[in-house]
Formats: structure tokens, sequence, C-alpha cells
């Protein structure tokens, strides 16, 4: 309560100097009020001065306009009259000029119209003719070519069928008949190994010279093994000595010889069908097929070849053709002379080079002329667009000076004469200068009497309002610091003890309230920590597994292992060639790059069990060399199978092994 009176002292103290203060700036804002009603007379005799100003300033400045005008045309007229003598001198010259280039292009034009075009046409209808004899003997040269390729395509047609018929006809072993010969012999083959594999070998040693030994059934005597091959049951009679019954082989044995019996038989078979004895018949049957298959393919492909740009009934169509160009040409050579259709090759062609010059040498004359013709045409042309511009020029010219001699009668009309003129506009710059003396001597009294106070009076308006706005904040300060007083006397002693005692009573259950909410939260931190335990110790074997095959197959078995700490980090690696461990600091920056790269994409694969994740990789592979980058794409390839992977980089060549999509950043990437 002390201090809100002490408080309440000050701000009393502090409205009276605000109000006091107030007092004389509305005082002094009344004073200036009155000097400013006080000089709206002054105002209202300036504003007359500077309207009278600017009337004489638009008079002399008419006045003067109106000199200058005229002075400028009287210019314009002197420029104009000069330049009119040259310009009727050069219309007169270009009428002279224009009249010889036309008679010159008469000239031109009967020198070539009579002379040389008659006989122009002359040599033009002989040419003709001797050209259309020629191309006659060209196109019966063209019809025989074709005929020629007419009977060409059907003689292939012929061969082919003949060929086709042929090896219709023909029992001739295919390719797949060989085939399946070559594998029946190979069956036989392995039967025969098995069969002698499983046959009872049997070899007498009696040391008895000419002894004779015969076999019931006959069995394959192997000289060179001094044995006999038993295939079933078999009697030996040994000389005198008597015989030896033999069982054996077993029902697979019997089996082997079934199988063998029932392949010869196919085999034999496959004989009857193509008539021949042994094998060499069969391989030459099927080295006659594929003779009339390739004599048949060769002449498919000549039918094909004459039949590419055009087919029979074509050529026949151009045969038809043909004979109408024929007949067309030969309407043309009716009017030939008769000894001309006698003529050589070479006679015509000689007659015609001598047309062709004459006829060239007539176009360069003809073509000299008419360039003369049109030459001298054009000069007159532009000789005569030239004179009629300069006579339109020589009366716009005329039409000029009339319409500025006009305009200066107009203007002076008002004025009398032009000496008139430059006497009004003297007084009228007198005038001016009179009335601009009469508003600086009322602008300087103007200033001191209505401009400062207005000033003044806008400078003390704003510290009323300053002065107000201040009043009333401390107005609203003592009402606050009254209300605290009064707040505080109201208010009694034990009172105020009850409300603290129950604010430390809300206080103690809000402490109770947090600290459970402390512990729980400490208990939860402790089991995610438990949880991030377990989750790294059954993640890191498999990405360490993942992670050793990668870096073995990375660095071709110069590091086969990675050492990583409880947070699955990296922190070593194992060199088989030393049997040692090296830290991750003394491994090189791009090796120490490329592990931690590895590391990512066996996280991202193991994580992908359920779903596939994203993995970026923003270029950590530039310092790879391309060894190195060639296996990283291998197994980056490996991992999108598991994964979506994305590599951001400004080169994308040494990712050209990867399948994938290329995105490219507009512009480079540039800001613009």
């Amino acid at each position: 309560m002390e201090g809100h009176r002490l408080e309440l002292e000050g701000f009393a103290e502090q409205q009276r100097l605000k109000a006091k203060a107030l007092k004389t700036a509305r005082a002094e804002v009344e004073d200036l009020k009155q000097k400013i009603s006080e000089g709206a007379a002054l105002e209202a005799e300036k504003r007359q001065k500077e309207e009278t100003v600017q009337q004489a300033e638009a008079a002399w400045k008419k006045i003067a306009d109106d000199r200058t005008a005229i002075e400028r045309r009287l210019t314009q007229i002197d420029e104009i009259n000069t330049r009119l003598a040259g310009t009727q001198r050069e219309a007169e010259e270009l009428q002279a000029e224009s009249r010889m280039e036309q008679i010159a292009a008469e000239k031109y034009h009967a020198s070539w119209k009579d002379a040389h075009a008659p006989r122009l046409q002359q040599v033009e209808k002989e040419l003709d003719i001797l050209q259309a004899i020629e191309r006659t003997r060209r196109i019966e040269e063209q019809m025989a070519g074709v005929q020629e390729q007419i009977e060409r395509i059907q003689t292939t047609e012929k061969d082919l069928w003949e060929q086709k018929q042929v090896l219709s006809t023909t029992p001739l072993p295919s390719k797949k008949d060989l085939e399946k010969y070559q594998e029946q012999q190979l069956e036989l083959a392995t039967l025969l190994g098995q069969i002698e594999q499983a046959a009872i070998r049997i070899g007498f040693d009696l040391q008895i010279e000419n002894l004779s030994i015969t076999a019931d059934p006959d069995a394959e005597y192997l000289a060179e093994e001094n044995e006999y091959l038993v295939l079933g049951p078999t009697t030996f009679t040994v000389g005198d000595l008597g015989t030896i019954h033999l069982r054996g082989g077993g029902s697979s044995l019997e089996e082997l010889q079934t199988n063998l019996q029932s392949l010869s038989a196919e085999r034999d078979s496959l004989f009857e069908r193509f008539g021949v004895t042994d094998e060499q018949e069969l391989y030459g049957l099927q080295q006659l097929r594929q003779e009339l298959e390739q004599e048949i393919k060769r002449l498919k492909k000549t039918r094909k070849e004459l039949t590419s740009e055009k087919g029979l009934e074509q050529h026949r169509e151009d045969i038809t053709l043909i004979q109408q160009k024929i007949t067309k040409e030969k309407s043309k050579i009716g009017a030939a002379p008769p000894e001309w259709q006698q003529l050589s090759d070479d006679a015509i062609q000689d007659m015609s080079e001598g047309l062709t010059a004459e006829k060239k040498g007539l176009n360069r004359k003809i073509e000299h002329e008419q360039q003369g013709e049109k030459e001298a045409r054009d000069a007159h042309e532009k000789a005569l667009d030239k004179a009629q511009k300069a006579s339109t020029h020589l009366v716009e010219l005329r039409t000029q000076v009339k319409g500025f001699e006009q305009q200066n009668a107009d203007l002076l009309r008002s004025y009398g004469t032009y000496e008139r003129l430059q006497e009004t506009l003297a007084n009228e710059l007198v005038a001016l200068e009179q009335a601009r003396e009469g508003l600086a001597a009322i602008l300087v009294e103007y200033k001191i009497r209505v401009e400062e106070p207005k000033a003044q009076y806008a400078d003390a308006l704003t510290v009323v309002q300053d002065l107000g706005t201040q009043m009333q904040s401390v107005e609203k300060e003592i009402v606050d610091r009254k209300a605290r007083i009064e707040e505080a006397v109201s208010e009694g002693f034990y009172s105020r003890i009850g409300d603290l005692e129950a604010s430390l009573e809300a206080t103690k259950r809000n402490l109770d309230r947090v600290t459970r909410q402390a512990e729980a939260a400490k208990l939860l931190y402790e089991l995610m920590q438990a949880f991030k335990e377990e989750q790294s110790t059954a993640l890191s074997g498999p990405v360490a597994n993942l992670v050793n095959r990668w870096l073995t197959q990375l660095t071709d078995g110069s590091y086969d292992s990675v050492g990583m700490n409880e947070n699955i980090f990296p922190v070593e690696v194992s060199n088989p060639q030393y049997d040692a461990t090296l830290p991750l600091d003394c491994l090189s920056y791009g090796t120490h790059e490329q592990i931690i790269v590895l590391l990512r994409l066996a996280m991202g694969v193991l994580l992908s069990k359920d779903e596939r994740n994203l993995i970026v990789i923003d270029d950590r592979l530039v310092n790879a060399d391309p060894i190195r980058m060639r296996r990283l794409c291998r197994i980056l390839k490996e991992v999108a199978n598991h994964c979506q992977v994305i590599v951001a980089t400004c080169n994308d060549t040494p990712y050209a092994g990867v399948p994938g999509k290329v995105i490219q950043v507009p512009g480079d990437g540039r800001l613009e």
C-alpha cells in the first residue's frame, strides 16, 4: 500500500505538470489560429498576383510561339525554293532518259523476234524428230530387255517346279530322320557297351595244342584277350575232353538284348524305307536332299531377285506400255525425211549435236537480245518512275510553300504586320516582368504572416494531442493505483493465510503428480534402451553377414569382415592376408565411405521383408575406382530386388550397367 501511495503521488505530480503544459500549448494554438485568420486577406491578394503572372505568361508565350512559328516557316520556304530548281532539272533529265531507253528496248525486241525466233522453231522441230528416232530405238532395246527378263523368270520358275517335283516324289531322308538315325546308332553303341559289360567272359588255358573249342549257340571270340563273350546259356565242347555248360547274365542282359534287337529292327526299317543297305547310302541320300533344298532355295532367291522390283504380270504390262510409247514416238517421226529413218545412231547423234549447238547459239542470242530488251524496259520504267516521282515531289514542294505562306498570312492577320507583332511581344514581356516583381514582393510578406504561423500551428496542435494522450495515460495509472490500494485495504489477514495454505496444498499435489510422471518417463526410457539393445543384438548378426559378403566381393578378398559396436556402427575391418584387424580410420576415404554405404544397403534389405523400403544415396560412391564401381553396381542390382534405391549424382556414366530409370534435373539444377 505504501508503494502504491508513493507511485500515486508521483503520477499526481505528473498530471499537474502536464495539465499546465497542456494549457500553455492550447493558448499558443489559439494565438496562432488568430494569426492565420488575419493572413486570409494577404493570401487572397497572393492568389490574385499569381493569376496575373499566369495570364501575362500565357499572353507572352502565345505571341512568342506565333513569332517562332512564322520565322520557322520562312526558313522552310527558303529551303524549299532552293530545292525546287534542282528538282525541276532532275525531272526534265529523267524524262529524256526514259524516252531513250524505250527506243533501245523496241530495237532489241525487233532484233530477236524477227531474225532468230523463226530459225529456232525450225531447229527445235528437226531436233524433236531426231530425238524421237533415238527414243524409239532405245524403247525397242528396252522392250527386248524386258522380254529377256520375262524369259529368265519363266525359266527360273520352270526349274523351280521341276526341283520341287523331284523333292516331293523321291524318298529322301530329312535332317530330322538323320538325327533320329544317329540317336539310334548312339543307343545301339550304348546297348552294345552295356551288354559287353554285363556279359560273361570265359577263357580256356588248358596247355593243349591244337585243341578245338566250339560253342552252342555261337559265342563271340575276343582274339586279343583270348576270351569268349557269353550272352546267354551256352555249351562249350572242348575237344575230346568234354563239355562245359554256362548259365548267367540274368534278366537284365536279356532285356538289353531285346532292346538291341528292337533298335536293330528300327534301323533296318529306316534303311528299307529309303531303299538303302548301309549308313553311307543313307548319308548320300540326305546329301542329295540338301543339294535339292539348296537348289530350290537358290532358285527361289533368283526368282525373288528377278521379281523384286516387278512381277511377271507387271513386265507384261510394261511390254504393252512400251509398245504404246513406240507407236506414239513413230507418229512424231512421220514428218521426217525418208532418208533419216536409215541413218545410223552415230549419224543421228552428230546431227543432233549440230542442231543442239545451233539451238544453244540461237537461245543465247535470243536471251541476249531479250535481256537487253528487259534491261532497256526496266531502265525505261525506272527512269519514268523517277521522272514521275520528281514531278510529284515538285508539286509537293510548291504546295508546301503555298501552305507555309498561307499559314503566315493567317497568323499575321490578327497583328497587322510582322513589325507590329514584334512590338506587341515587347510590350507583353514588360507587363510580365512587372507582374513577377509584384508577386515577389508579396511572397516575402506572405511567408512571414501566413506560412510560418501555419507551420507553427501544426506543430502546436501535435504537442496538444501528445499531451492529451499522456494525460490519459497518467489518469489510467492513477485509477489503477487507487484500485490496488482499495483492494489491499479490503483484504483480511486470515483470509490471506488461508489462501496461501490452499495454494501450498495444491502445489504439493502437483509435485506428487510431476514426480510420478518423471518416474514413469524414466522407466519408459529404460525400457526403450533395453528394446534398442535387443533389436541391435538381433540385427547386428544378419547385417554383419550381409556386409561381410559384399565387402569380400567389393575388395576382391582384401577385407573379409567388418567389426561393429553396440550401435551397429562399423569400427574395424579384418585383413585375411595378414590375419590382422585395422581400425576404420586407417582405411582410405573411399573405402571408408563404401563400407558405410554397404551398411545402409544391408539394413535396407533386412528391414524390407514385409515391404520395400527406400534407400537414398547422395553421390557417396564418387571416390570408387572403375573396378570397384562395377562391383558396387552388381551389389546395387542385388539390393534393388528387395528395396527401392535412389542415387543422386552429377555423373550417371558409372551406373550405366544398372537397370533403372534416369531422371534428369531440369537445367542441370542451375538457379535462374
